[in-house]
């Protein structure tokens, strides 16, 4: 065999040809057409760079997940593919990329890319240290250019400018080094060092600066050492090598130009010349004849040197490249604007204008001489086409040009050009010639092809105007009027002008446009028509010109259309009155253009003279207003109509054409205004309308809320409910005044003037309003930026939307129908067949117990508690009455409602109108135009809501032991947390587990539209199955199947949808039954487990196996990797698809293979499946599922969606009171939901410090002011001088301490079972190790684990667990937690603590502590109560209740390890006690920040600056004083102190000015309560010290002076203004958003809360207690009454030796529960005024510390019926206190029980039930 294959070895011929392979070029074969939504890249340091990690973590940095497909094509390219336009434009716009710190060039994918592909990226630069006197835009474009080609600069001269640098963007090559400064000579002689930044730029080189490696392998640095190494062998200097010439001698140029001209410029890497000017020069020399080859060398050398002389001619004629592009938003967001003064349209565009090289309007005005490159102040086109290549193509009509002119080149020199006579129409025909804007070279031949394809340019209002007052008060009107786009013709002086506004829904092509008419054509939804404005020239011998025009149109034009405007025409004398008559001549113009155009006026109402004005001494008005349609128009529009509307603020009237004869708006729904509840009259009204058919029993509840609607209503109507009856009244009375054939013009005035004095006042009342509800709530709490999002959010409208025939809709109605056709679809059954196979072995677990409180009885209790925990403010249902009516009128309307609910429970009816809901569409994404981008949410009544809650009050509490732990949605007592960290335990386990990653598999799925498709016959079934009672299930199916919808498009209701399917999210019921359905996806998959069909990821024998994890319609699934068992998994998601009618999200789901799984396997299993994209990189529950590579990269989403955030947040110029609010609750809660799971890297809290440090400090986003106090300083609590901020990696542990908390205290939840099969399967938590290869989670739960153990201590439960001479179990006031001293020398060492105790008294053995234990600890261990009924336990012991908390965390950690910082803060003596009396102030916040920084050094003051570095004026620029501080500013400059002595401020003894800032704050504060002084002056001293530094930066910054008295007065005023704004005015902000955030200034009388009595047939039994320190003795009383008020028993003891005041309270309730119990009572509200008592007995768990005390609770409620633990309040438990205060105060000592209350207490018990009666 061997032989035979060398023979044919040699047998080959070497010589052969290795033939290409040819590719087919057939379509098959390409993948171009896949590639056009691509972008590829290039990674500039592959070495840095892996490849691996950068396809997956992009997307994610990009935000792109699930949107974006990465593919690597070699070690440093790769191509990502995109599914839409939209979000591969948004990645290029995002400028520089970067990856793992090092910068990546990606662009978009060409068939054909240059060779210079990926070479060049756009990059933002930082001019710093500007020559002062070169800072024009010439000068900064020149500096740029040493960087890359610049293409735009950002600078405004007109405007301030507050950066200390310029910003410039260039094309840069990334091969180049990045130039860190440059030496700038001028002109004069002098020097000048320019330095660069480069933003977004990471890492480099820092040897040679490049971006392509790091510096230990830079090639510069390693030849440096190669050269230098060489050359000491060779024992001296080696010789450089000789650049080539670029210029040889058989070049046309050679010795025409310099080498130094050509070629490449070391200094910035681009071409000298550009390569195609070099060949039009060469071809301009070779062309020529000897004779003229001399002149046209000297022209071309005279040319080059003339233009070298000025850097951007050389760039934009030598080199070719585009002129930048300055910003100077001149004319940003205008619509096309047309100049008619020069007779020729013109098109503004965005151009850059350079001093001395001006910009013509037009092509005709460009010189034809060269003169202009000998004289540099002549004007020239600078991107225009003839001069763009100027050298190359010379000017036209020169002897010495080649070109296209008179002459061509031949052979034997220049010869005439023969030329043909072309045939052109005449010049009335010809098509007038496109003018071309001067555009940047792109722009321009956009245009041009445009043209040629004869395609009309679509003029859209951002396309660029004149930048003219008037037109940028258009675009002023345009954005307040509502409208996106504008097309205007603009005025000649004040003359003339028109506009057109337009909204984005509607396409509008403009036909014809100049002075006197715009004819366009309107495409509105299906309907297309032409519309012509019309403004007829006022001169009338000009306007039969306008006519013609207009009757040229209308020759070819037979379809609909409408001509409108300001005719300045009449066709009779009978459309004027007032002034001479006309002759019929004068009117026949205008009547024949109607007659030619076959135009018809529109009906119309109104007064008809729509023009009024003084002419001499006639009052004339005329019918110059109108609209006109022809024939095809009133065929298609039959029903449009014109209304002439009143006059204002115009000599016409407004003309507003309707389409419809019913306008095309829609009558306001009702909806309960909140200031209804406190106008006098209302709550009479709605007791007239609730009670007037008071004897009719079929008067139901919806029949009254329809009575009481219409009463509001029109109460509304007769009232004046927003303060504009005077506006109203002064129109109706203008109206009238200026319909009249003779009006009086001094009233007419009169009447204007009060008219605009009413808008004014109503401008001013809401300005007022809006500032006064700033300075209540603006800087104070987060509620109120939350609700300007809200606002903003509401505003959102749906312009069109896309039908099922790809038709887009844009008229309301017809959006109506396409949403309520969708979704009667979307909700109309499958119709599944029986489910009894279905659910076999599906086991009950809703108990006769749950069911039999289930469905008891509804007490009128339970409905008024559901009823008032509806939110106030939530939005409606369709009968417009929000929650807030029912809390405010439940006296009127409680009894009837509460009737009407309890017979829907009693009898199973449901009112239709009650169940009848509105579907509000929310976008999912900006401008939705699909259904699918809207997500529909259920307005439901407060009356359905009524008895949803009550359901759902009743089902929670079931629902952790009928869910399994699979699902984590809803439930209490579990988290999304968990659910994120078995998910990415499991997920790093298939990477890094040696079973794991080789035999199993995890898919990601979302159910799509999963609320809207759960079929009712399923659900039914489902409840049945789980066990509920047939009569709850009815309750539910009734709440369920009832509904019937309107869908809300744009706040109006359309259609009548009745479903078959389906639940409401915005129902409170929903998310309970939708958890409840998954339980059938989880019978399925436990079937398939028990059967051996799927196994589940399992780490241990004892561990549990997890094959789905579920969090609502998030579904994470666990298999073997093998088709048999992914079919299977597919089979459980069809079969649950099929009889739910959900279906799995192929486009969102994803697979996450193991490591170690064959390829082959996996591309089987994703076949089968139909899931192609593998998981791994992407998230789950929004946190990364795996963490392989940079943790820093992975998070970096974090401090992008932060600074995204806190970008908006500069735009608001908030004061730093707001910013601190905003960082508190908003910035700092961003990062939390991965705090909470992960150990986020020290540089992303780093990084995220800083951006919120640059947000506090900082006015503006891109400049960073001194941050005159670190972070680690504001981060102080502010007892310590601080603002309290958090700092992150602290918090960070804090949070993760949680995570470590529940593992310890909830062993049995399925996070704390998963971690500990894999991580101490035989070990406890505390002493679990890190273990071999641990995943990211576990890490993060130890590192939090860390400061757990620092802050608990385990308590005695049955001692079991507990060593009595090893472990530390009781607690020395002096020592802490020790193990006891030892009285015997010989003991038992292995003896337990459970030894100890005596189970049958639950209670420490006396004798056996005799025997073992010293006195002293006797007495600590039977302080210590054993909970023998539990196990040993630990608790968190900073904390009262003994729970972990994340605050008490957090302190801790400050604590544990304190910095020098804090250190230094605690450090006596200190000005701290001084900041906290400031934050005390009853002022406003920003002011209390301003004091803070008086007194911490942080204000801006001469000497604190030069202090930084900062080389200011020291002295003061008031009075001159040398050394401006602090102290010198706010007390001893001449001007504070005229301030001091003119506010009336009592100085100090030796008056302000011999004091220090610290002494004088002090005094200051110290008097804010000195009670002899009034009230505003002891306010008044935080404004003057604000009012005084306020008016030295006015006078330092803007050159403002104020005097002191203006000064003083301005302060009162101040004063005064915010001090009135505190009070709240009658029933403003209650029940509203802002219910309890208001502080009041005035002090408001609080009414004493009264005893409330319990529901009917329920006792209330208040026990009091009282106890004595010194005497260890306690007395207990208890009171027993009924829902009536009347005490049925009462009863007194005293109690002795109580150890502490717990012990007291403990056996005062256990003796009040015991004496129930023995009385026989049942049903019984127990009231004690201890939170914390009652706080344990509700809720033991939460309440580690008081274990022993709740269990000994319990056991003895556990024999009372029916029974509740209630807080009350002090006051409403005043009879039980004094009764258990006579023990101990008057030592009665008598214990006993009796009938009704004592005599002496007569007073008490009556006035309480007085109180308590409704």
């Amino acid at each position: 065999m061997s032989s035979a294959m060398d023979r044919a070895m040699m047998a080959m011929s070497l010589d052969e040809e290795d033939v290409p392979l040819v590719m087919p070029d057939l379509p098959d074969y390409s993948s171009c057409k896949e590639n056009v939504l691509s972008i590829v890249g290039r990674t500039l340091n592959p070495e840095c760079q892996s490849m691996k990690n950068l396809i997956r973590n992009m997307p994610r940095k990009w935000q792109k997940e699930g949107r974006v497909r990465g593919v690597a094509l070699s070690k440093e390219r790769f191509q990502f593919f995109f599914n839409s336009e939209h979000d591969l434009e948004e990645v290029l716009a995002k400028g520089l990329h970067t990856f793992n710190d090092w910068t990546i060039v990606v662009d978009r994918w060409y068939e054909n890319p240059p060779d210079d592909y990926l070479q060049f990226t756009p990059l933002w630069i930082q001019i710093w240290n500007l020559p002062i006197n070169y800072y024009t835009e010439k000068a900064i474009t020149l500096l740029g250019e040493q960087i890359g080609q610049v293409v735009e600069v950002v600078f405004t001269p007109d405007k301030p400018q507050i950066d200390e640098f310029v910003r410039v963007k260039v094309i840069f090559d990334v091969s180049r080094p990045l130039r860190r400064s440059k030496v700038v000579n001028l002109p004069k002689g002098e020097t000048a060092s320019v330095y660069f930044e480069y933003e977004r730029v990471q890492k480099r080189c820092y040897e040679c600066q490049r971006m392509t490696h790091e510096k230990d392998v830079c090639p510069v640095l390693i030849r440096k050492r190669q050269e230098v190494a060489t050359a000491r062998r060779a024992g001296g200097s080696m010789e450089k090598v000789k650049k080539p010439l670029v210029l040889k001698e058989s070049d046309p140029l050679f010795g025409v130009l310099g080498e130094e001209q050509v070629g490449v410029d070391p200094a910035t890497g681009r071409p000298r010349i550009a390569p195609v000017v070099l060949e039009g020069m060469r071809q301009y020399l070779r062309v020529s004849s000897e004779e003229e080859k001399l002149i046209r060398i000297d022209r071309v050398r005279q040319s080059v040197g003339e233009v070298e002389k000025d850097p951007l001619a050389s760039k934009s004629i030598l080199r070719l490249e585009p002129l930048p592009i300055i910003h100077k938003d001149m004319a940003k967001e205008k619509g096309v604007v047309f100049n008619y003064e020069d007779g020729v349209s013109s098109l503004n565009t965005q151009s850059a204008s350079f001093p001395g090289y001006g910009l013509l309007e037009c092509a005709a005005k460009i010189s034809q001489e060269r003169s202009w490159l000998l004289d540099p102040g002549t004007s020239f086109l600078v991107n225009d086409p003839s001069t763009s290549l100027v050298l190359s193509q010379p000017f036209q009509h020169n002897s010495t040009v080649f070109g296209s002119g008179l002459f061509e080149a031949g052979s034997s020199g220049i010869v005439q050009k023969q030329t043909k006579t072309r045939k052109r129409p005449s010049k009335n025909n010809r098509k007038p010639k496109p003018f071309i804007p001067n555009l940047e070279i792109g722009e321009r031949s956009d245009l041009v092809v445009m043209e040629k394809k004869k395609e009309k340019a679509k003029r859209k209002a951002d396309e660029g105007s004149t930048s003219t007052a008037k037109v940028s008060k258009l675009s002023f009107q345009e954005c307040w009027l509502g409208y996106e786009r504008v097309i205007t013709v603009e005025p000649i002086g004040k003359c003339g002008g028109l506009a057109v506004f337009c909204k984005n829904n509607i396409e509008v092509e403009v036909l014809f446009m100049d002075k006197n008419l715009i004819d366009l054509q309107v495409q509105f939804g299906a309907k297309n028509f032409f519309v012509s404005c019309v403004y007829g020239d006022p001169d009338v011998t000009k306007r039969g010109a306008v006519w013609e025009r207009i009757s040229r149109v209308a020759v070819g034009r037979k379809d609909r259309w409408i001509m409108l405007g300001d005719f300045n025409s009449i066709l009779n004398n009978g459309e004027k009155n007032g002034g001479p008559r006309r002759c019929d001549s004068y009117f026949k113009p205008f009547s024949d253009l109607l007659d030619v155009c076959d135009m018809v006026e529109l009906p119309s109402q109104g007064n008809k003279f729509t023009w009024a004005g003084r002419r001499g001494d006639h009052w004339i008005q005329s019918r110059l207003d109108r609209a006109f349609g022809n024939k095809d128009w009133f065929v298609y529009f039959p029903a449009s109509n014109q209304t002439f509307m009143d006059l204002r603020g115009s000599d016409h009237r407004p003309v507003l054409v309707s389409l419809i004869s019913s306008k095309d708006t829609y009558r306001g729904q009702f909806r309960f205004d909140k200031r209804f509840l406190y106008k006098p009259e209302v709550h009479k009204a709605i007791e007239q309308a609730w009670n007037s058919k008071r004897n009719d029993s079929g008067f139901s509840v919806s029949q009254r809320l329809k009575v009481c609607r219409k009463s509001l209503s029109n109460w509304k109507k007769k009232n004046d409910m927003n303060a504009l009856d005077k506006i109203h009244r002064c129109e109706a009375a203008l109206e009238v005044l200026q319909s009249k054939v003779w009006p009086n013009l001094r009233q007419t005035r009169i009447l204007k003037k009060e008219l605009a004095v009413a808008y004014r006042e109503e401008e001013q009342f809401w300005q007022q309003k809006s500032r006064q509800k700033w300075m209540r709530s603006g800087n104070r709490n987060s509620k109120f930026f939350h609700a300007s999002v809200k606002d903003n959010r509401s505003r959102k409208r749906i312009e069109k939307l896309l039908d099922v025939n790809g038709n887009f809709q844009k008229s309301e109605a017809a959006k109506g129908e396409v949403a309520a056709a969708y979704f009667q679809n979307l909700f109309k059954s499958s119709n599944p067949s029986s489910f009894d196979d279905w659910f076999s072995g599906f086991v009950p677990r809703v108990t006769e117990e749950m069911n039999k409180r289930l469905v008891e009885k509804v007490s009128a209790e339970e409905v008024k508690e559901a009823v008032f925990s509806i939110k106030a403010t939530s939005a409606p249902g369709p009968d417009g009455m929000s929650a807030l009516f029912y809390h405010r009128y439940w006296k009127l309307v409680g009894q009837k409602v509460t009737s009407e609910v309890q017979n829907f429970f009693d009898n199973g009816v449901m009112p239709s109108e009650w169940n009848y809901t509105h579907l509000c569409l929310l976008p999912k994404t900006h401008h939705p135009s699909q259904m699918v981008d809207l997500r529909p949410i259920s307005l439901c009544s407060v009356l359905y809501k009524i008895i949803s809650k009550i359901i759902v009050k009743r089902l929670q509490p079931f629902l952790p032991q009928i869910v399994s732990v699979n699902q984590s949605a809803f439930i209490s007592d579990r988290l999304i947390t968990d659910n994120i960290m078995v998910a990415h335990e499991i997920v790093h386990s298939l990477q890094t587990h040696p079973i794991i990653s080789k035999d199993f598999m995890a898919l990601k799925s979302e159910m799509s539209k999963a609320y809207d498709r759960v079929e009712w016959s399923f659900l039914r079934s489902l409840l049945l199955k789980l066990g509920f009672h047939s009569r709850w299930v009815e309750w539910i199916m009734l709440c369920v199947s009832t509904v019937t919808f309107s869908v809300l498009v744009n706040d109006q209701p359309y259609g009548l949808i009745v479903p078959e399917r389906g639940i409401r999210q915005g129902d409170p019921l929903s998310p309970f039954l939708f958890v409840l359905c998954t339980e059938g996806l989880t019978h399925l998959m436990n079937k398939a487990q028990r059967e051996g069909k799927i196994e589940g990821v399992k780490f241990s024998l004892n561990g549990p196996e997890i094959h789905h994890l579920l969090f609502a319609d998030d579904s994470l699934f666990m298999c073997k990797a093998s088709k048999e068992q992914s079919l299977v998994l597919q089979t459980i998601l069809t079969n649950y698809g099929a009889v739910t009618g959900q279906a799995v999200n192929l486009s969102k789901s994803s697979i996450t293979f193991g490591s170690k799984v064959a390829s082959e396997v996996k591309i089987d299993i994703q076949g089968s499946l139909g899931i192609f994209k593998e998981g791994g990189a992407g998230t789950y529950l929004g946190l990364p599922e795996c963490f392989s590579g940079s943790k820093v990269d992975l998070l970096d989403y974090i401090k992008d969606r932060l600074k995204r955030k806190l970008s908006g947040w500069y735009s608001r110029n908030l004061s730093q009171g707001g910013k601190e609010v905003l960082l508190k609750s908003v910035a700092m809660a961003m990062p939390i939901f991965a705090m909470s799971c992960f150990k986020l890297p020290k540089t992303t809290c780093d990084n995220l410090s800083s951006a919120m440090a640059d947000y506090w400090w900082s006015d503006c986003e891109h400049s960073r002011k001194t941050h005159w106090l670190s972070w680690e300083k504001l981060c102080l609590p502010k007892r310590l001088g601080g603002l309290g901020f958090k700092d992150i990696q602290m918090f960070n542990q804090a949070l993760l301490a949680k995570q470590a908390w529940r593992i310890l205290q909830d062993p049995e939840c399925l996070l704390a079972q998963f971690m500990k099969s894999r991580y101490f399967p035989d070990n406890e938590f505390l002493s679990a190790p890190i273990g071999n290869r641990p995943s990211y989670a576990w890490r993060s739960i130890v590192h939090g684990r860390s400061l757990l153990t620092k802050g608990i201590e385990k308590r005695v439960g049955n001692g079991s667990s507990l060593n009595v001479w090893i472990d530390p179990w009781i607690e020395d006031e002096e020592e802490g937690m020790r193990a006891p001293y030892r009285r015997n020398y010989f003991f038992d060492v292995s003896l337990k603590v459970c030894s100890l105790i005596d189970l049958s008294l639950r209670d420490w053995d006396p004798d056996i502590l005799r025997d073992l234990f010293v006195p002293g600890d006797i007495e600590i261990i039977k302080k210590i109560k054993p909970v023998v009924s539990l196990s040993d336990f630990y608790v968190w012991k900073h904390n009262k209740s003994g729970e972990f908390s994340v605050k008490s965390a957090y302190w801790l950690a400050t604590m544990a390890v304190p910095s020098v910082v804090s250190r230094e803060a605690s450090a006596l003596p200190s000005t701290n006690d001084l900041k906290v009396q400031v934050w005390d102030l009853l002022t406003d916040p920003k002011i209390k920040v301003f004091l803070w920084k008086c007194l911490s050094g942080a204000l801006p003051v001469a000497t604190a600056l030069n202090g930084r570095g900062s080389k200011v004026d020291e002295r003061c620029q008031t009075c001159g004083w040398e050394g401006e501080d602090v102290f010198h500013v706010l007390f001893a400059c001449s001007f504070a102190r005229q301030v001091w002595a003119m506010s009336d401020f009592p100085s100090p003894p030796g008056g302000f000015q011999d004091g220090s800032v610290f002494s004088n704050v002090a005094y200051l504060l110290s008097n804010r309560r000195n009670f002899l002084w009034p009230l505003e002056l002891r306010l008044s001293f935080p404004w003057i010290l604000w009012r005084i530094w306020k008016s030295r930066n006015s006078r330092f910054f803007e050159g403002k002076s104020f005097t002191a008295a203006e000064t003083v007065g301005k302060i009162r005023e101040d004063v005064l203004e915010w001090n009135e704004a505190q009070v709240v005015e009658v029933g403003e902000d209650l029940n509203g958003d802002n219910v309890g955030d208001v502080e009041v200034v005035s002090s408001v009388s609080k009414g004493s809360l009264g005893w409330t009595a319990p529901s009917r047939g329920w006792l209330k039994c208040n026990i009091g207690f009282s106890w004595a320190k010194r005497s260890r003795l306690a007395g207990g009383a208890w009171v027993i009454r009924d829902h009536e008020g009347n005490v049925i028993m009462h009863s007194r003891r005293p109690f002795s030796n109580c150890v502490d005041v717990i012990d007291a309270k403990l056996k005062c309730f256990l003796w009040a529960a015991e004496s129930v119990h023995s009385h026989r009572l049942s049903k019984v509200v127990f009231a004690f005024q201890d939170p914390s008592f009652v706080g344990m007995v509700n809720r033991p768990k939460a309440w580690p510390s008081y274990r022993y005390h709740s269990q000994e609770v319990l056991m003895v409620l556990d024999g009372i019926l029916n029974w509740k633990v209630v807080v009350e309040v002090v006051e409403a438990n005043r009879g039980a206190n004094l009764i258990a205060q006579s023990v101990t105060g008057d030592l009665r000592l008598q214990s006993y029980v009796a009938a009704g209350y004592p005599s002496w207490l007569q007073g008490v018990f009556d006035g309480e039930r007085v109180l308590s009666s409704p």
